[in-house]
């Protein structure tokens, strides 16, 4: 696993919060999708996990990063902060994910790094690019 340490920018997205299973977020980007207009999404889908889930359920915000800033009834437009992240990829289906994630916490709690912001996972490369899942590249990123 190879960390890389990042300054991000801060972000201009749609989003939308709930709490519910963590298996059920993509029902939330295609509702989000809709409401933005697809023509309007500036880039990879963003997941905030703002809680620690409970089996399988927690409270999360999925974004879009947007082109400009638009009055969408339904979601929140707002700009994400950037800053200071260490970030790790995970390559392969998201059934892989937690794996990376517990690893990813252990090097956090090795290296005593306290997370400045809520962890995110950016969907570089998604079911909308590819069917082959083994393809699917995903960003985790935690704020320091």
């Amino acid at each position: 696993m190879k960390i890389i340490e990042k300054n991000l920018d801060n972000l201009l997205v749609a989003s939308l919060k709930t709490r519910d299973k963590y298996t059920e977020e993509g029902k939330y980007f295609e509702k989000l999708g809709k409401l933005v207009g697809f023509s309007n999404i500036a880039g990879p889908g963003i997941t905030i996990y703002l809680s620690e889930p409970e089996n399988g359920v927690g409270d999360y915000e999925v974004c879009f990063p947007i082109k400009t800033n638009l009055k969408i009834e339904g979601a929140e437009i707002k700009t994400l902060k950037g800053g200071n992240a260490i970030t790790v990829l995970h390559k392969g289906p998201y059934e892989g994910l937690g794996d990376t994630w517990m690893k990813f916490w252990e090097y956090v709690q090795k290296n005593n790094i306290t997370p400045k912001a809520p962890p995110r996972e950016i969907y570089s490369i998604c079911f909308v690019s590819t069917s082959d899942p083994n393809e699917y590249v995903t960003e985790l990123q935690i704020f320091v």
